[in-house]
């Protein structure tokens, strides 16, 4: 499923793998992940496949697939050569995998397409299906938001005035001239300025004009070729002559020497922009970056209320497959994300992990309040699966607690809420054979288990809930286990 989800990212981003003459090129990590992943994806349902990957001042790993397709073995990479060209470091790597045997159920190779684009406001759409059952679905592809990173205040897609702004910002802008394009810098003179926002060029300009021209010349330079020629001229109003503190030089005033410094009245930002809402009903779908990776989440609720029961007018969706303890890792370098030092989810490196890599799905998701406020102990029957008996478990009440964040983990009343999704995985509910692995034998949840501190109150402790996919049931586990996964979830605000 996530090699889908990382062609169909990759096709309307333009990210397309570089085929050498003799096998691949990859300059990083993430190239190399994104191409392996596809490579496996399209190879035959069984026998082996070997490829040659060379990597650009980087060393080719496989660790993606064993993470990625639990129907795959003996993976094995060999470097074949290394070598220097051009003050670039070459290694070239013979990368093989094996597909295991089918068996009757189908091991879905899902393909698809993007149908609509996302822009900054509105969502995208893609179509998803299996190549050897036929099952398909859509998944929304979520707003870009807007994006500024040329420093120019506008946005890089739509040319939006987006970024907010303040007397004394800067934006740099582009000027196209007779020689090519000349980088100025504009700071912020005055926020309220007709209506616009007025700026001054941090430096006199050169007109390039030739002959002996004076102040009309210059003047009608501005107005004619600097106010089109600059790249933000969509969302300039005005350009006129002035002094170093932004002031109009009246017509007879200026003296050649003082030089060109042009002033520009810009349209006021509009910032605080949303998403396009949807209505989302259970079972649908979007798709979302963590940590540079798309991953599929599937609709549970579509009138959730948090913890504080306070129902928001929002739709939550849970992951439709764990994501590895040692998604870091590479060949040479272990890296384990465990729950954290102890139990406590607000400082734990389970959620710093999620802050850090989902932070780019900020635009269109809802901040959501999932304060921990109760403890528990004990663990459901084993077996259970869906249906559990979560009164099985001592509920212990804490002290409110203030937290707030865009992708989080469920809790164990919300567990036990949606506990019909607790074992299901992928786009057609599957169960969670195809999930388990050394570094995800569970997922965990944000709920401590109860520790007295010798007076009856709660403490930390070094135990967290997690779901357990093997045994089926929910109990406490070693925030130091690195044998449990994150299953993130998010809310989004309903239409």
């Amino acid at each position: 499923m996530a090699v889908f989800l990382c062609a169909a990212w990759c096709a309307f981003l333009g990210e397309i793998p570089v085929q050498a003459e003799n096998g691949y090129l990859v300059r990083s990590r993430e190239e190399n992940r994104r191409l392996l992943m596809e490579l496996v994806s399209d190879s035959g349902p069984e026998g082996r496949t070997e490829v040659f990957v060379t990597g650009e001042d980087y060393v080719p790993d496989s660790l993606v697939i064993a993470q990625m397709f639990p129907d795959v073995q003996n993976i094995s990479n060999t470097v074949m050569e290394e070598y220097e060209r051009d003050g670039h470091r070459y290694v070239r790597c013979r990368i093989g995998f094996e597909r295991k045997a089918e068996e009757t159920s189908c091991s879905h190779v899902w393909t698809g397409e993007v149908l609509e684009e996302p822009a900054c406001l509105t969502m995208g759409k893609a179509r998803i299906a299996c190549g050897r059952c036929g099952a398909k679905f859509t998944a929304a592809l979520p707003a870009n938001g807007h994006a500024d990173t040329d420093g120019d205040s506008l946005c890089d897609a739509c040319h939006g005035r987006c970024v907010e702004q303040k007397a004394g910002d800067e934006i740099r802008i582009l000027y196209e001239g007779k020689e090519g394009a000349v980088p100025l810098t504009f700071c912020c003179a005055d926020e309220d300025y007709g209506g616009g926002m007025l700026y001054v060029s941090t430096a006199s300009v050169s007109p390039g004009l030739s002959g002996d021209w004076g102040e009309e010349e210059a003047r009608i330079w501005l107005t004619m070729d600097f106010a089109n020629q600059i790249s933000i001229h969509d969302a300039c109003r005005d350009v006129f002559l002035a002094d170093q503190d932004g002031k109009p030089v009246g017509h007879g005033q200026w003296k050649k020497e003082d030089g060109i410094w042009p002033a520009l009245v810009l349209d006021v930002p509009v910032t605080g922009e949303e998403a396009e809402k949807a209505f989302w009903e259970t079972g649908d779908f979007q798709i979302q970056r963590i940590g540079g990776k798309p991953y599929l989440f599937r609709c549970i609720d579509g009138d959730y209320k948090d913890s504080s029961s306070n129902h928001q007018k929002s739709a939550l969706f849970l992951c439709t497959s764990v994501i590895r303890s040692d998604i870091d890792s590479t060949d040479s370098q272990k890296i384990i994300t465990t729950f954290g030092d102890t139990n406590n989810y607000k400082k734990s490196a389970v959620r710093r992990w999620l802050s850090e890599n989902g932070s780019e799905n900020g635009f269109g998701i809802r901040k959501t309040y999932i304060g921990v406020n109760s403890a528990f102990f004990g663990k459901t029957e084993e077996g259970g699966f869906s249906d559990m008996d979560v009164s099985e478990l001592l509920r212990y009440e804490l002290p409110y607690q203030e937290m707030a964040d865009s992708m989080f983990l469920l809790s164990v009343e919300e567990a036990e809420a949606y506990r019909e999704f607790l074992w299901d995985f992928g786009p057609l509910g599957d169960g969670p054979e195809a999930e388990i692995s050394p570094y995800s034998r569970g997922y965990w949840l944000r709920s401590p288990a109860f520790l007295s501190d010798g007076s009856g109150a709660f403490t930390d402790g070094a135990f967290a809930y997690a779901v357990d996919l093997e045994k089926g049931w929910i109990g406490p586990e070693s925030v130091s286990d690195g044998s449990i996964g994150i299953r993130p979830a998010f809310c989004v605000p309903q239409a």
